[in-house]
């Protein structure tokens, strides 16, 4: 897909270099990063992504996506740099256009209350798993795609350090 098709899904924003690039996947992990994918500068928490640009250029990435000015930037010539006000948002959005819109497609339970959602959560998520639809699970326990935990939680990762036992 070319980055110009990209970025149609955008607001208006600073491009420096070629929109003509063809992108071959987008991520804000410098360590998922291939040959031709489009990489989004995300600050954090804790780190800021726009300190992993040279590592995601280094795997091949042929456009990056951030929020901090080019010029103080060190890009390589030859790579292109978009400019934008929330680069946390538009990974998100870039990623849906890239990837097909894969939201579209399913269906969304959500829970809320005061007391039993975590339970709710997993009686709904086993109805539906046994009766043979395709589910998913996020609560504040697990987070599950079928019947596959999803290792990496940011929640947990999130109470682990307010509790002091990172």
């Amino acid at each position: 897909m070319k980055l110009l098709h990209l970025l149609t899904s955008l607001p208006r924003n600073k491009v420096f270099g070629k929109t003509l690039v063809e992108v071959k996947g987008v991520s804000e992990d410098s360590r998922q990063v291939s040959k031709g994918y489009l990489f989004v500068a995300v600050p954090g928490l804790m780190v800021d992504g726009h300190g992993f640009i040279n590592k995601a250029i280094g795997k091949g990435a042929k456009t990056i996506v951030g929020e901090k000015d080019y010029q103080d930037l060190n890009i390589p010539k030859g790579i292109t740099y978009v400019k934008v006000k929330n680069s946390r948002k538009y990974f998100g959005i870039l990623a849906s256009r890239f990837y097909g819109n894969p939201s579209k497609k399913l269906k969304v339970i959500g829970v809320t209350g005061t007391k039993g959602k975590t339970t709710t959560c997993h009686l709904i998520y086993h109805i539906l798993t046994n009766t043979g639809n395709k589910s998913g699970l996020v609560s504040s326990i697990e987070a599950k795609i079928g019947n596959t935990p999803v290792n990496h939680h940011p929640l947990r990762e999130i109470q682990k350090k307010d509790n002091g036992n990172d």
